[in-house]
């Protein structure tokens, strides 16, 4: 963990953090957990919006946890929450964690679906399931799954429901070290504070000037 020196913005006291985190734990609710409700069945492609955003909650409290608010550390910072929380659920997230973001979150956010890599002239492409044994299975392709048209010749599995669960476990693990680690409290403070004062580029600043002139 980084200690930020972040410049005094309106930081929040230690019982708002609290507050502000009940929220965003409220929000994982609304935003992934109401997709397994009813728990539909599985059809065809799909589900790639969890783990986008499984991967948006992990980029946003690995910035509260490291400290790192700079562009090129965005990633990093993701990472470093998911291998020190995630692992803790799943030890497999140690292994694969960055194989499972570059492919789930880079591919999802940037390409539609998650990446396909070929090394050599072998394929490594992804399988998503819900409510399977397969959650960070890395395996080879069935002579099955082959005749149904999978033109992977090896996969990563992610399965979407513990992806979800193991968030909402690493979330329950992170606000435990913010309860014993005052640093934390106050970083989280000051960066959430940032996070609500962020400079627009300045097309956008000149837009709001003008449109606040109009009101």
């Amino acid at each position: 963990m980084k200690v930020l020196a972040i410049i005094e913005a309106n930081v929040m006291e230690d019982e708002q953090v609290f507050e502000y985190f009940r929220g965003v734990k409220s929000a994982v609710e609304n935003d992934i957990g109401i997709y397994f409700r009813g728990e539909a069945e599985f059809k065809g492609w799909g589900s790639f919006a969890v783990p986008e955003l499984v991967f948006s909650y992990c980029d946003f409290l690995g910035a509260l946890y490291t400290g790192y608010l700079e562009q090129g550390n965005l990633t990093r910072r993701a990472l470093e929450f998911i291998k020190k929380f995630f692992t803790k659920v799943n030890q497999k997230y140690d292994e694969y964690a960055e194989i499972m973001y570059d492919m789930y979150r880079h591919g999802t956010v940037h390409a539609f679906e998650p990446k396909t890599y070929k090394i050599g002239g072998k394929k490594v492409s992804w399988l998503v399931g819900k409510g399977t044994s397969e959650h960070l299975a890395f395996r080879a392709t069935t002579a099955e799954e082959k005749a149904r048209g999978f033109i992977a010749d090896y996969m990563l599995c992610l399965d979407v429901k513990q992806l979800y669960l193991d968030l909402k476990s690493s979330f329950d693990l992170f606000i435990k070290e913010l309860e014993s680690e005052p640093t934390l409290i106050t970083q989280s403070s000051r960066i959430i504070s940032k996070f609500h004062e962020s400079e627009p580029k300045k097309n956008i600043k000149t837009f709001l000037k003008n449109k606040i002139k109009r009101i």
